[in-house]
């Protein structure tokens, strides 16, 4: 957790949009909680994204597209973290 943390607060010159999409998995990997790591994994995200539009609108919403896609989204979710961990793909 420590090392995400790290990695997350870093400022360095990183598409941030590529940053949310890999905080998004991480976090959700982890899992530091017993309860409550898919909002806060959905809040982490939102907020890069919304760093990366340099707006202060959102005109999306990471619960919403994941309500939209659930069986998907937690489909490909299992088969990467029971693989390789890689989530070029």
């Amino acid at each position: 957790m420590n090392q995400f943390l790290d990695w997350f607060r870093n400022n360095e010159k990183k598409d941030l949009v590529l940053k949310a999409a890999l905080a998004h998995f991480w976090f959700v990997t982890i899992h530091p909680f017993e309860s409550g790591d898919g909002i806060i994994t959905r809040a982490l995200t939102d907020m890069l994204l919304a760093k990366s539009d340099k707006s202060n609108q959102r005109f999306y919403s990471m619960s919403a597209q994941i309500r939209m896609q659930r069986k998907e989204y937690y489909e490909i979710l299992e088969e990467i973290q029971k693989g390789n961990l890689d989530i070029t793909e």
